[in-house]
């Protein structure tokens, strides 16, 4: 055998002096295993002193690289390896330093088939890029690679590496650090999944007797994966350690989610013999990294971790533990809650703890109505501050700035709110619920923050597709039974929705044959088998005349029905057969379309399903408990004169929208606010339609749905489930209507635009909620004080003067309780008398109003023309002759060279005001809105597409007499694409000079 040596590095003065070298640590011998080499193949038939070596065989590629992570103590002197090759002579190899740069020096041998023993030092010579960039290793070293850039093949055997004597002091301090670190748990699986994701299974095969976790991988999948959040990790892991086992499975890769997000990805193998190993991690910037600040540098705390099997096979995993630096990690500015969510009951003081590199700490508070409410300085103490903002009810935004000589470092946005504690009067039969999706990945612990909020039940699911993975057999993920027992400990009711197809029966998108439909009533046995008494209700499918539904319903709108009833007949029957004392909910619609309802009905639907499901989302809640009521009028109809109970499953409000304050900061505190108002006002007219169940979507902000929730994201930069005003409104409404029957709308008339809805409590006492969709005022008869209680739940007592108390209302709700003897609307000056939202209906003529359109011709419209009531699976609409020609309560879509116009025919004379706003997406070129009186214009602009604004706000004053018309009209311009527009406007009396 030949011996070559690669010129020595002078490694400091006692190796350029020639000074023995320290350590000799073996890499590989390959003659069990791989040695844990990444990319290499063991060859048994030769090798330098034995029957076995590496093999490197490179085709035809670029180059051909395998590797091994290396966790180091020492500082490497040198790399020794064996190696022989007859038709290769040379290799490269990388050497990663601990920053991350990369070293690659070139061995040159001689290709004629003998073992010749390489050993380099000099590992400057060659290339040298990434990481510090500096040329100077780094120790310790983090990875070894050979790098085989010509076509043929090498066999390397005896891999090793010389070390210094003496550990790296850096490694003695980290040493150190990890004896007097804290452990932290992350996941022992004695009593359920300790967060992790459902694909791990909690198996009895523990490595101390008793439970673990149980990854798989078949060949169908492309890989599992089970990770699980740190929520408010405010240290840097010093170790991070596992046990893992298999017998097929040869490596588990580890992934970390640092701080600004990057995800650092190892592969780390493992012998896959069936005994249990321990891992121990010590870096987490090492393997593939992408994502986040995508530097390859760790950025600590780690928000995550999670474990990938790529490879079929199965591994067990337990006692996952990691070790956590003692030293708290402080950035320019870190809050950190003391009540999840910031919300704080009266009972409790309102505390945000801020950590800080600043001298100070400067914030300030506004209420709901934007006004300051307190505001502070508070010098830093080792770091660290403590806030005591005000203590009252309502919701509250805060601006907290780190400070520094006098300058802003930082700042940061958060929210909190205060409620006065509350249990529900009556839980089982409470209207009071909110749709989580727990099946999609949202964390438990939200549920004790809908429990303070007075929220009694949820709406989740169990995926078919999920639980059916093979025909017959079911079963139920860990993800599920997590949240179903967090639910049971905290009290809160589940309704589950059986959700969606599954790809054994019919089709993906949902069943439609007789197999399919026993399949799916057979899926709903399993979830009653499955949790037992724990479901009390049973909800058949999710908007099927919206976008869920098999391909043959979707054909025509008959199908919908048909497919549906079909399918619900069968389902309503297996569920009742195995327990006919749960609920099932049927119809499962989006809107109230009641063509739909009514195609379902006529099939006999209602005998299947003990009450109606329905989503009234809509722009504005007026309005609603008119299609309520026409929905209960067809329940009496085909249920010989009585109602079924109406669920409502889902309503809420989607607007990502920012005040001109908060632009580009993505809070979306004006859409958060829209909301607020909206929900109140929803859920009273609801109610006041004898609703069974209400469930806002969403508990919190979810995916792409932003702005809805009534609690931020659990990631969200203002703080874990940082409050929003919603879930403030809601509570306030909880606790004034709890208990309380709709008893009847006060101080209406036909023009009125005040909303004064009186409900009676189970204590016989009377509480009002009160709004107006224009400033309107009410006169209060009352001989005592009344208290009024704003949507936030700030109370105040008024006392009344000569019997009497004068009160303005707006948008927001307020509450009046006490002993009034009647309510009445103060004449305004200024009256409503045409609103093209709240007088919309579905005759011509209804209320003065008119739709239909105009065909242009030569640029000017030609007489107008009446639409008609088409059916559609959304309900029922005005269209005209062409596809997209249509009008709705909420606005329209022109046609080709054809207006939509809405037409209001006066029965007043003298002068008006026609006001309101109008909106349009950003896609396309925009429409026009244009608005006639007899003809003549009085109000144009462009809304929409093409950087033109999507919401305009529409004035004009003009006189009136009777008989005039009014055209409100939407014009396209260039294109129709995407010209569906919304508008409300109302007209109203002007006041007499």
């Amino acid at each position: 055998m030949k011996r070559f040596l690669i010129a020595a590095l002078a490694l400091g003065s006692a190796l350029a002096a020639g000074g023995a070298l320290g350590e000799n640590l073996k890499l590989g011998d390959f003659e069990k295993s791989d040695n844990m080499f990444a990319g290499i193949s063991v060859d048994n038939t030769t090798g330098k002193d034995s029957a076995s070596s590496a093999k490197i065989e490179n085709k035809d590629q670029k180059w051909v690289t395998v590797k091994k992570d290396l966790d180091l103590e020492k500082e490497l002197r040198e790399v020794n390896f064996w190696i022989k090759s007859s038709d290769v002579n040379s290799i490269a190899l990388r050497i990663v330093d601990s920053t991350g740069q990369k070293f690659q020096p070139r061995a040159q041998f001689k290709n004629d088939g003998s073992w010749q023993e390489i050993k380099i030092r000099e590992f400057t010579k060659g290339q040298v890029f990434e990481g510090a960039g500096d040329k100077k290793m780094h120790h310790p070293v983090s990875q070894l690679l050979f790098i085989l850039e010509a076509k043929g093949t090498v066999w390397i055997d005896d891999v090793s590496l010389d070390l210094s004597d003496a550990v790296l002091p850096e490694i003695v301090e980290k040493k150190k650090r990890i004896g007097q670190a804290k452990a932290y748990p992350v996941g022992n699986f004695e009593k359920d999944g300790d967060g992790f994701s459902e694909a791990f299974v909690i198996v009895k095969e523990g490595r101390n007797g008793g439970s673990c976790a149980k990854l798989a991988k078949t060949g169908d999948m492309k890989w599992a994966s089970a990770g699980k959040q740190f929520k408010e990790l405010k240290n840097d892991f010093l170790q991070f350690s596992y046990w893992v086992k298999s017998n097929d499975a040869k490596t588990l890769g580890v992934r970390f989610k640092d701080s600004t997000g990057q995800d650092f990805q190892q592969r780390i193998p493992f012998d896959a013999n069936g005994q249990w190993q321990q891992i121990v991690i010590t870096q987490f910037n090492k393997g593939q990294s992408w994502g986040g600040a995508n530097d390859k540098k760790w950025y600590p705390p780690a928000k995550s971790v999670t474990f990938i099997l790529e490879q079929d096979g199965t591994v067990l995993v337990d006692d996952i533990e990691g070790k956590l630096d003692p030293a708290r990690i402080t950035s320019d500015l870190d809050l950190a809650q003391t009540a999840l969510g910031n919300i704080f009951l009266t009972t409790e003081t309102p505390v945000i703890n801020v950590g800080t590199k600043g001298d100070s700490v400067l914030w300030t508070a506004w209420d709901f109505e934007h006004k300051e409410v307190g505001k502070g300085s508070v010098a830093a103490k080792n770091g660290e501050v403590t806030i005591q903002p005000p203590k009252k009810n309502g919701y509250f935004l805060m601006r907290i700035e780190a400070q520094k000589e006098g300058k802003t470092i930082m700042e940061k946005w958060t929210s909190y709110c205060v409620i006065p504690p509350y249990k529900v009067k009556d839980p089982a039969n409470a209207q009071w619920g909110a749709m989580t999706h727990f099946a999609q990945g949202m964390d438990v612990d939200i549920l004790p923050l809908l429990v303070k909020a007075g929220i009694v039940s949820i709406r989740d699911e169990h995926y078919w597709g999920q639980v059916e993975e093979k025909k017959g057999e079911y079963a139920f993920s860990e993800r599920s039974d997590r949240y179903m027992k967090a639910c049971e400990e905290n009290g809160i009711d589940p309704l589950i929705a059986m959700t969606f197809g599954n790809k054994l029966y019919d089709h993906k998108d949902g069943p439609s044959s007789p197999e399919g439909f026993a399949g799916y009533g057979n899926y709903g046995q399993a979830i009653l088998k499955e949790y037992g008494k724990q479901i009390k209700w049973l909800e058949i499918w999710n908007e099927y005349n919206g976008s869920w539904a098999p391909p043959v319903a979707k054909q025509s709108n008959e199908n919908r029905y048909t497919t549906y009833t079909s399918m619900l007949k069968v389902a309503y029957e297996k569920i009742k057969a195995v327990r006919p004392d749960v609920k099932v909910l049927g119809c499962a619609c989006v809107l109230i379309p009641i063509p739909y309802i009514e195609g379902i009905f006529k099939l006999g639907g209602l005998n299947y399903m003990d009450a109606v499901v329905i989503h009234p989302y809509r722009g504005k809640p007026e309005g609603v408990d008119k299609e309520v009521a026409e929905l209960r009028e067809l329940m009496k109809k085909y249920n010989g004169g009585k109602e079924k109970e109406i669920w409502v499953t889902e309503t809420g409000r989607h607007a990502k929208v920012e005040f001109d304050w908060e632009k580009d900061k993505k809070m979306f505190e004006m859409g958060r606010q829209w909301g607020a108002v909206y929900l109140p006002r929803q859920y009273t007219l609801l109610l006041s339609q004898n609703v069974a169940r209400i469930y806002w979507y969403l508990a919190s902000d979810h995916m792409n749905f932003v702005s809805m929730g009534l609690l931020r994201k659990s990631d969200d930069k203002m703080g874990r489930y940082a409050v929003c005003p919603a879930y403030v409104t809601y509570a306030t409404l909880i606790r004034q209507l709890d208990g309380a029957k709709f008893a009847e709308r006060e101080a209406f008339s036909k023009y009125t635009r005040a909303y004064v809805m009186k409900f009676r409590n189970d204590k016989n006492e009377d509480v009002r909620v009160c709004w107006a969709t224009f400033p309107s005022k009410i006169e209060v008869a009352a001989s005592k004080p009344v208290t009024v209680v704003n949507m936030v739940g700030e109370e105040k007592t008024i006392n009344p003067d000569a019997g009497k108390i004068v009160l303005d209302l707006a948008g927001d709700v307020i509450y009046l309780k006490g002993e009034i003897q009647g309510v009445k609307e103060i004449e305004p000056e200024e009256k409503i008398i045409a609103s093209s939202v709240d007088d919309y209906g579905k005759a011509q003529g209804l209320n003065n109003w008119y739709y239909g359109y105009f065909d242009i011709k030569d640029g000017k419209p030609s007489e107008f023309k009446e639409m008609t009531v088409v059916e559609t699976m959304w309900g029922e609409n005005w269209a005209g002759t062409q596809k997209y020609l249509k009008l709705g309560g909420e606005g329209g879509h022109p046609g080709s060279n054809a207006w939509a116009v809405k037409r209001w025919k006066s029965g007043y004379e003298g002068k008006v005001a026609i006001s309101g706003t109008c909106q349009r997406g950003k896609e396309g070129d925009g429409v026009e809105l244009i608005i006639l009186n007899d003809g003549k214009e009085i109000f144009k602009k462009v809304v929409g597409g093409n950087g033109n604004p999507e919401k305009i706000e529409v004035l004009a004053e003009t006189e009136v007499k009777e008989g005039s018309v009014i055209d409100i009209c939407i014009s396209p311009l260039k294109g129709l694409e995407y010209d569906a527009t919304s508008y409300d406007i109302m007209i109203r009396t002007k006041k007499k000079q």
